[in-house]
């Protein structure tokens, strides 16, 4: 309960956000300095604008499935899909959650800052981060990246829909290519890289405005199954996130399309296995 209780005080902060910001100094760049909470930080304002005009349309269904997937981690931090594998010889990282959803309260307007922006390369002295760590948000990608195996989020989400389906298979993620690199780390980050650099998701603009509120305002409002647009906006957050290898893998581990509209999950799809996934002749022409 305390959980659910930090979550919608969470919300309430970040409509609460919104409605400051009809008062709000913008400069020349779209950004707004929210001088009441911290004159130092700063907020996109499309992402702000985005969550006043849209806040009363949200889906409580998208709320509840949010709200169930989310736990306290190790840290004390809110943590949205943060299962791991139940068998492998796989290692969680422990320092995520910097900027999760229960720091928003303190700083606001962490949930405005472009997610590209938590992308960190590792040092000798700091180690390598991105979105889904500092926000702690899908989390166990995250973990697949810092376990060199996409298959990590895959063998940890044990509860696809169709919802997930219709996404991948908007991407192109059943198809051939990428179900060949399920156990591909290096190609599949490639491929990541590849999809990510197309006119069709940086026209999203993840590599420079796309925030957490942007990204969570999408979700809430969407629907089930997703459109296609919504689908290339949900791939263009991954790529803000840190990678689309974890969608990537998670898909052509998880689906098989029996045409018309209709599909096959796990062992329900002929030759699937545990460990070795999705076999090739289920790819999608």
């Amino acid at each position: 309960m305390a959980m659910k209780a930090g979550l919608h005080a969470v919300w309430g902060m970040y409509f609460a956000c919104a409605e400051l910001c009809q008062n709000c100094i913008w400069d020349d760049g779209g950004n707004v300095a929210l001088v009441q909470m911290s004159g130092a930080r700063v907020g996109n304002k499309a992402a702000l604008a985005q969550a006043q005009t849209q806040r009363s349309r949200y889906d409580p269904i998208h709320i509840s499935q949010f709200v169930d997937a989310t736990e306290i981690d190790e840290n004390g931090h809110l943590c949205n899909l943060c299962s791991r594998p139940s068998k492998g010889n796989y290692k969680p990282r422990s320092d995520c959650g910097n900027h999760s959803m229960d720091e928003w309260l303190q700083n606001p307007l962490d949930a405005f800052k472009p997610v590209v922006e938590f992308l960190r390369s590792g040092s000798s002295s700091l180690p390598a981060t991105n979105g889904y760590c500092e926000l702690n948000l899908q989390k166990y990608c995250a973990d697949s990246i810092y376990n060199k195996d996409f298959l990590f989020q895959a063998k940890s989400q044990t509860n696809p829909d169709i919802y997930d389906f219709v996404y991948c298979k908007h991407n192109g993620y059943l198809k051939p290519e990428i179900l060949a690199l399920q156990h591909d780390f290096e190609g599949t980050v490639a491929k990541s890289d590849e999809y990510c650099s197309s006119d069709r998701l940086l026209s999203y603009g993840w590599n420079s405005t796309m925030s957490a509120a942007t990204i969570l305002a999408r979700y809430f409002d969407g629907v089930y199954p997703p459109t296609e647009d919504d689908s290339f906006f949900m791939a263009a957050m991954t790529c803000a996130m840190g990678s689309a290898g974890c969608d990537m893998a998670f898909c052509a581990y998880t689906f098989c399309d029996k045409g018309n509209g209709t599909y096959g999950v796990y062992d329900e799809c002929e030759g699937w296995d545990s460990e070795k996934g999705m076999p090739m002749s289920h790819a999608q022409p």
